[in-house]
């Protein structure tokens, strides 16, 4: 190596030290203030969250207990048509004497 490529080698391992020792400073502090911010944001959203599916699931509860009250009202119904039918079905096989009685004997306390 001569004396040049000697100094030309020092010169380069001066420039890349000082280029690595002087690193552009950054405000980190700013930064922080918006993570904790967000994080902040990101606790509360949680909370509002856990709030509704709390919310959801008195609903879904409340929905069950109003498809069996619907359940047991249909049942009911379906018991009520039934008997009806049954008495009408009854009531067209009457002839016209046992007609006449039905009648005399349903209204008759209504006139008394």
């Amino acid at each position: 190596m001569n004396r040049a490529s000697v100094i030309l080698l020092c010169i380069t391992t001066l420039v890349i030290f000082f280029m690595l020792k002087e690193r552009p400073k950054l405000d980190i502090q700013k930064y922080e203030n918006q993570i904790n911010m967000l994080q902040s944001e990101i606790n509360l959203l949680e909370t509002a969250n856990d709030s509704l599916k709390i919310e959801a699931a008195v609903l879904n509860e409340q929905i069950a207990e109003y498809d069996n009250t619907i359940e047991q009202l249909n049942n009911q119904i379906d018991i009520i048509e039934d008997e009806t039918k049954k008495k009408l079905d009854s009531i067209s096989r009457f002839d016209k004497r046992q007609l006449q009685k039905f009648f005399s004997d349903r209204y008759k306390n209504s006139i008394n």
